[in-house]
């Protein structure tokens, strides 16, 4: 095996890693926003006595924390493994200068931006972090609703 064989399978197991962290967030965020949507839904029947709708709703903004870092953690890795697939598809592309990848990377990269400019300026961790940041405020704002009720404070409700 020569050294740009090695390099070349260098840098395609490190994107399978990527592809296996992208998919173990992916799945995580699918299963919490079930049990989000199940907290959810369990605080607004309002079976639950209003103690217990307190707990689910911490519950909630424990999950939408705990769904952040994990997003965040598997962010950091995916970065770290591109990182390194990065630096081994250099040492590939200085063997060859007469596929510049680099080059192609850089085209492809501007032409979508153009082609999608709205969509090629949001970073898919980025909604996945808002989104589980945002169910642990809303779990937060529940907490605090629910326990305000509890002991006689309410918001006013518009009449219709």
């Amino acid at each position: 095996m020569d050294k740009v064989d090695f390099a070349w399978g260098l840098y395609q197991s490190e994107r399978d890693f990527i592809k296996h962290h992208e998919n173990q967030r992916t799945n995580a965020s699918s299963i919490l926003a079930a049990v989000y949507a199940a907290l959810v839904v369990a605080i607004g029947t309002e079976v639950a006595t209003e103690w217990l709708q307190v707990v689910v709703a911490i519950v909630l903004t424990l999950t939408g924390v705990y769904g952040a870092i994990f997003s965040g953690k598997l962010y950091g890795l995916i970065q770290l493994h591109a990182a390194r697939s990065y630096e081994y598809l250099n040492f590939v592309n200085d063997c060859f200068p007469e596929l510049d990848v680099t080059e192609v990377k850089a085209k492809v990269k501007a032409e979508q931006a153009i082609k999608y400019p709205t969509l090629s300026s949001i970073s898919l961790n980025k909604i996945w972090f808002r989104f589980h940041l945002f169910v642990a405020f809303l779990g937060l704002s529940l907490t605090i609703l629910l326990i305000a009720d509890l002991f006689g404070y309410s918001l006013p409700v518009p009449k219709s």
